[in-house]
């Protein structure tokens, strides 16, 4: 292909992840205004009942106010919701979403669970865990159905993307 020429772009199509993850983490997200508020009354009663030094209740109030910030910003509660991919892969968190073009996108890697993982609206269905590593980004981490790992799989060589694909296998006695 030449320079001029670019590359056709693929069909567009949406992986969800199936893991549990996602439900849990709606609920996780209320982690931060909690300690912020039952940071702020402990301060309150302890405030009230002993006498703290300005010297260690600065550092201490920084931290009630900085760290549930910190922690709401960082990708640590917001996981993967789905994942689109097209032109550009737009990954939508719980919170956000961002997109990224093709040519950020280092490698993807593909591996089996361990253990019997399968969808629970179709047990028949086994599930794949998939992981797209970005420059200059967190990487994308999903539970998906074989049937959406090979539509990523084909689309990541039409893209000419690096595909790692590695099974874990259980341990024997």
């Amino acid at each position: 292909m030449s320079e001029t020429m670019r590359r056709p772009i693929p069909t567009e199509f949406r992986v969800r992840d199936r893991s549990d993850r996602v439900w849990f983490y709606g609920f996780a997200r209320m982690i931060p205004p909690g300690m912020w508020l039952g940071g702020i009354f402990i301060m309150i009663v302890v405030g009230t009942q002993v006498r703290i030094p300005p010297v260690v209740a600065l550092p201490i109030l920084a931290l009630i106010f900085v760290l549930p910030v910190i922690l709401d910003r960082s990708k640590l509660l917001d996981p993967v919701d789905y994942i689109n991919f097209g032109e550009y892969v737009m990954v939508k968190r719980i919170v956000s979403k961002r997109s990224f073009p093709i040519d950020r996108i280092r490698q993807i890697e593909l591996s089996s669970p361990e253990g019997e993982d399968f969808d629970d609206q179709n047990r028949s269905q086994r599930m794949c865990d998939v992981a797209i590593r970005f420059r200059r980004a967190w990487p994308a981490k999903i539970l998906a159905t074989r049937e959406d790992v090979a539509s990523i799989a084909s689309w990541a060589r039409i893209s000419g993307l690096k595909i790692l694909q590695s099974e874990r296998r259980e341990q024997r006695e």
